[in-house]
């Protein structure tokens, strides 16, 4: 019985909400409710009320285009979902405050409960959808753009969209690996400056994508070249052609050169290219060169690096800051980052248990550190710390409340939610608007060591013993839906959910 009919039922949609939320658990923390969800997990469906999609099953057996879920893109009417783990893209339909699982598109001729485009092969390898990792849509809505690489491929692939249904057709794509080329079974066109396997193409592991207001510029960052791409875009047709790109990569010789830091290059691991409000800066992460960066866009010109910050002595390029103690010390492993409202702070999420506060300049797009917070006590004295957790059981993995924290959501001009995937969970901070300050204001837990009598954490409703077939295993990302209510991905279980946080 899905969750919303239950609502109905009870007559009260805000009461029906407050009964399912979770149960309070031994620490404070957001009271989350579940108001729909769909899943590939046949355990999460029964332990939550979720809808299946086509091809669920249990634990590692799904099938279906949910299945590894790492991220969302959001239309009116709809829901895209991009699955990792079976090179699919999956269509959901929302309403007010429903998900139905619509359709999804996969490379991998194993996935039987997908359409499978034009190219699909076991595995997907070389497929234009091939472990895809992120998604955008272009400014009118008839355009989805999805990239791949995560192990093969370094694909752009363009999906045109009905603004009504919602509904995707497959179109074309674009990549700078030779093996899926035109002679390869994705037949996709070359970038000029496509190699053998796509390293020093400049698209080698595509991992962000971001499309200009006005549509007429797509970037993607990628990952294995450390550079961002920019294409050019008929705003008519969708049409992507490529136009430029800057790396830091020595073997990405067709691409503009940003010089390195001392054997390494200062972008490896580029994404989550965020484009400011006012169009005229980009801004990434580079998880492997433990980077933030700043791009100056320039219209029909190659971005223009502007600056970096980074606590590596080997990153010659970058501001490391006058006090190496100081928060630009916590900016390791960067997942994800975020803009607040007026665009005065960015927050840079790490999978090693800190959220840093960048200073922008809105005149320059210069970024500096200015403040972070932390789970971990080796930062006192740089950044403000949150409660420890309790000693955990043999066998648990992660150490502290913010380790594996993906993406933060603004959830409001003075609330911050952070998705962290270690504890199956949501970590809620409080945000000073005036000086961008996060102060700890509680955590919500699929997993009952954390959120039981003893727990620092409320309980997340379904939460198991470590997490597993919740709905929340490996919670991923969040993203904002209307009147409130948040989107919710967990890769572990094939879950999205939507959410009164």
């Amino acid at each position: 019985m899905r969750l919303v009919s239950l609502l109905i039922a009870c007559g009260l949609l805000l009461g029906c909400a407050t009964a399912a939320a979770a149960a309070p658990g031994g620490g404070s923390g957001p009271r989350v409710a579940v108001v729909d969800c769909v899943t590939g997990n046949d355990q999460v469906a029964a332990r939550q009320g979720c809808s299946m999609a086509p091809g669920a099953g249990h634990e590692g057996s799904q099938s279906s285009g949910l299945d590894g879920v790492v991220g969302l893109t959001a239309a009116a009417g709809s829901l895209y979902a991009v699955g990792n783990a079976n090179s699919s893209v999956a269509q959901l339909a929302t309403g007010r405050r429903s998900l139905s699982f619509a359709a999804c598109f996969t490379g991998d001729s194993f996935v039987d409960d997908c359409a499978q485009i034009p190219g699909a092969t076991s595995n997907a390898p070389d497929a234009p959808i091939s472990g895809p990792t992120a998604s955008a849509l272009s400014p009118d809505g008839r355009s989805l753009y999805v990239v791949s690489g995560d192990f093969h491929a370094s694909v752009v692939a363009r999906f045109a969209r009905d603004p009504l249904s919602g509904a995707l057709t497959y179109l074309d794509c674009l990549t700078g690996d030779e093996a899926a080329g035109p002679a390869g079974p994705g037949a996709c066109a070359l970038i000029p400056t496509a190699t053998r396997f796509g390293f020093g193409s400049g698209l080698y592991e595509p991992s962000g994508i971001a499309v200009a207001a006005d549509g007429r510029r797509v970037y993607v960052t990628a990952a294995g070249d450390g550079g961002l791409v920019a294409f050019d875009r008929d705003p008519a047709s969708g049409v992507l052609s490529f136009a430029s790109c800057v790396s830091s990569n020595s073997r990405a010789r067709g691409c503009t050169r940003v010089s390195r830091g001392e054997g390494r290059t200062v972008f490896e691991g580029l994404r989550s290219p965020l484009i400011s409000a006012d169009g005229k800066y980009l801004y990434a992460v580079a998880g492997r060169a433990d980077t933030a960066a700043a791009f100056a866009l320039l219209g029909s010109e190659a971005p223009r690096f502007v600056n970096c910050v980074t606590p590596r002595e080997d990153g010659a390029l970058c501001r490391r800051g006058k006090e190496p103690r100081g928060p630009v010390a916590a900016l390791l492993n960067p997942t994800g980052i975020a803009a607040s409202p007026d665009w005065r702070f960015l927050y840079v999420s790490t999978a090693w248990g800190r959220i840093v506060s960048l200073k922008r300049n809105p005149g320059s797009g210069e970024i500096k550190a200015d403040r972070c917070v932390s789970s971990e006590r080796a930062d006192r004295g740089r950044c403000t710390l949150l409660p420890a957790t309790p000693q955990r059981s043999k066998g648990t993995h992660h150490a502290s409340l913010l380790t594996g924290t993906r993406t933060p959501l603004i959830a409001s001009r003075t609330t911050v939610l952070a998705p962290v995937r270690t504890i199956d969970g949501i970590v809620r901070f409080r945000r000073d608007p005036n000086t961008g300050a996060l102060a700890y204001r509680g955590c919500a837990s699929a997993q009952l060591i954390l959120s039981g009598a003893r727990g620092p954490c409320a309980r997340l409703p379904g939460a198991t013993r470590k997490g597993v077939d919740s709905g929340f295993y490996k919670l991923t990302a969040l993203l904002p839906a209307p009147e409130g209510l948040v989107y919710a991905a967990a890769s572990g279980d094939a879950t999205v959910s939507l959410l009164r946080p």
